[in-house]
């Protein structure tokens, strides 16, 4: 359960354990999470660290993928890149692009599959990021296995090879 707190004092218990929290009225928003997997999303949240906040949400998105719940890794993915955008931190953009582009190819999406993935590639290219251009490259060969296209996979999977040859 997700317990949002909005006071600057609350006090949260369950059978295992209690929780005091006081924090200033301007930082008085929480998402305390019982299971301690989530505890950066805590820390995230009270310190109002908004890249800290995405990943933390990106963490929620690979939690609910593992769960296969993908339609909440999908909203939780969304959330990272809308933060992501408004920081303008293009890497983590395009890391949420090529995340989402693997979660629609799983639900069998593969038009928004390859959608994403192209625009994670075109930030990445635009960056010169060649370790992400090729994890990219490497997600697109995923949907097409996922496509049953074997030969489209084999093809990117060469052409990452020479990028990396080209750039070691």
């Amino acid at each position: 359960s997700i317990i949002i707190l909005g006071r600057e004092t609350v006090i949260i218990s369950s059978d295992s354990w209690t929780l005091r929290l006081r924090v200033p009225a301007a930082k008085a928003f929480a998402l305390i999470f019982p299971y301690t997997g989530y505890k950066t999303v805590k820390r995230s949240f009270l310190l109002n660290d908004k890249n800290g906040i995405a990943s933390s949400y990106g963490n929620l998105a690979i939690i609910f993928d593992e769960k296969g719940e993908l339609d909440s890794s999908l909203l939780y993915y969304q959330k990272a890149m809308e933060i992501f955008k408004g920081e303008k931190n293009q890497r983590q953009i395009a890391s949420c692009l090529d995340n989402m582009s693997v979660i629609y190819a799983q639900k069998g999406d593969f038009t928004e599959a390859i959608k994403c993935n192209d625009q994670g590639f075109g930030i990445r290219k635009a960056g010169s990021d060649t370790l992400g251009m090729m994890a990219s490259m490497e997600n697109l060969g995923l949907i097409y296995i996922k496509q049953k296209k074997p030969v489209k996979a084999i093809e990117i999977s060469n052409e990452v090879i020479v990028l990396a040859l080209k750039n070691k």
